[in-house]
């Protein structure tokens, strides 16, 4: 019995949940009919919208063909019968005309009138111009073209006073074309807008083009002077352009006298830079160079620094300090290697007359020698090959007048003896071919340098 109740207990739970899952199948099925029968109607509109627009566009073509074919109907119309049947464009056409003329007039009455009020009343005029047809053309352009000259005038006028942060080139453009705009003027004869008017507006042009010339002008000089003061203050930059920047300045009589003291600092600051580079290199070449080529390397930088502070003195400069120490050292320098010089060649020399000395008295020594022994065909040999050995290496320019002296006596005792005999002719001839020897020869074979 228990297992029988539990049995029907169960089967009535699961009969119970049958009803919930017949209506969530019925609500999804119609919620999928809903949402496909709205796609197709979506697909329908966007369809008949689409031929709409292409009908509307149609539509609109053939309505501007409509138009244009009226317009050329009515201008054929009033080229024929305008002088006989005037043909007049509605009056609130011109009474709107008139109010931008007046407001026109009442800006040119302002030396710098508001940007956005010009800016507004061009935007006028252009929405007048699309509503003149052709056939009023010929009655309405001579004011419209001296309205749109005054209000393109304002508008000059107002952007030259309102470009506070414009550039050398930009107020230079903006002087440009309020001088084109001057050269434009239309003829006040029947406009709309007075000549007076016109006049007015020419005065101010040409005082806003002579403001901005000299704004120009300005800021072309300030630009020039703030190039210069970075050169002095920057010794990456080159001085040589900001001086050729200043150049147009030096004779103008508001700032010619600023402009002449910064080109002054310039052309010292060249000069300096150019000292620099002239003792970096002779550092340079110092380091590897000795002797006669030190002394070269030396005067040419010397030289060049005597022609810096030329060049500086044919400007009307003062000498520079960077310039005349440089100048200075290496003037010190070279009467130090010349007082060195000066002195090793006095050394030299000295040790010279000792070995010319020398040389005599080997000869002498021979000399006696072969006197003693008597003088046969050997002695006179000996005698003649000691003269060419001793006496004919000697170089009697360097000597001394004590040495030259000695010299002479024991050449004139040698060349006596040898007199009437071959060898005196060999020795003469010994002569032009032994080479003699110099003091420096003497002093770097014995002391090397």
């Amino acid at each position: 019995m228990v297992s029988e109740n539990a049995a029907n207990g169960a089967t009535g739970k699961k009969i119970s949940w049958l009803p919930w899952a017949m209506v969530v199948l019925l609500v999804g099925m119609a919620l999928g009919t809903c949402t496909y029968l709205l796609g197709k109607q979506n697909a329908r509109i966007i369809r008949e919208n689409q031929q709409l627009s292409r009908q509307v566009a149609i539509q609109g073509k053939e309505l501007n063909h409509l138009r244009t074919a009226l317009q050329q109907q009515t201008a054929v119309t009033y080229a024929a019968l305008g002088k006989v049947i005037p043909v007049k464009m509605p009056a609130e056409f011109d009474v709107d005309l008139s109010a931008a003329e007046q407001a026109a007039t009442k800006l040119a009455r302002q030396g710098s009138p508001d940007l956005v009020e010009v800016k507004r009343n061009i935007h006028t005029v252009a929405l007048l111009v699309r509503q003149l047809p052709p056939w009023a053309e010929q009655d309405y352009l001579p004011r419209f073209n001296a309205l749109r000259w005054a209000l393109s005038t304002e508008y000059l006028l107002a952007a030259s006073g309102a470009g506070q942060n414009q550039t050398a080139t930009e107020v230079s453009d903006n002087a440009e074309n309020l001088i084109h705009q001057m050269n434009s003027i239309p003829n006040p004869t029947k406009l709309g807008i007075t000549a007076a008017t016109l006049d007015k507006l020419f005065k101010h042009l040409k005082g806003a083009a002579r403001r901005l010339q000299s704004r120009a002008a300005e800021l072309v000089y300030h630009s020039a002077r703030a190039e210069a003061l970075a050169c002095l203050n920057n010794p990456k930059l080159d001085p040589s352009v900001a001086i050729a920047s200043l150049q147009p300045w030096l004779n103008n009589k508001e700032c010619g006298l600023e402009a002449t003291l910064l080109a002054d600092k310039l052309y010292h600051l060249v000069a300096e830079r150019q000292a620099g580079n002239i003792m970096k290199q002779f550092n340079r070449a110092a380091k590897r160079l000795d002797g006669s080529l030190l002394t070269v390397a030396l005067g040419n930088a010397y030289n060049g620094l005597a022609a810096l502070k030329i060049s500086l003195a044919a400007r009307g400069l003062p000498a520079d300090p960077v310039v005349e120490a440089d100048l200075a050292k290496c003037k010190a320098d070279l009467r130090e290697i010349a007082q060195r010089q000066a002195a090793k060649r006095a050394k030299i020399r000295r040790y010279y007359q000792y070995w010319a000395m020398e040389q005599i008295k080997k000869c002498q020594v021979r000399y006696k020698a072969d006197k003693k022994v008597g003088w046969n065909h050997w002695q006179y040999k000996d005698i003649m090959h000691a003269a060419i050995n001793y006496l004919l290496p000697i170089r009697q320019g360097a000597l001394t007048v004590a040495v030259q002296q000695e010299y002479n006596q024991e050449f004139s005792l040698v060349w006596g003896k040898l007199k009437g005999r071959d060898d005196q002719t060999y020795v003469a001839e010994q002569e032009a071919v032994v080479r003699q020897i110099s003091p420096m020869d003497v002093w770097k074979k014995e002391y090397g340098k």
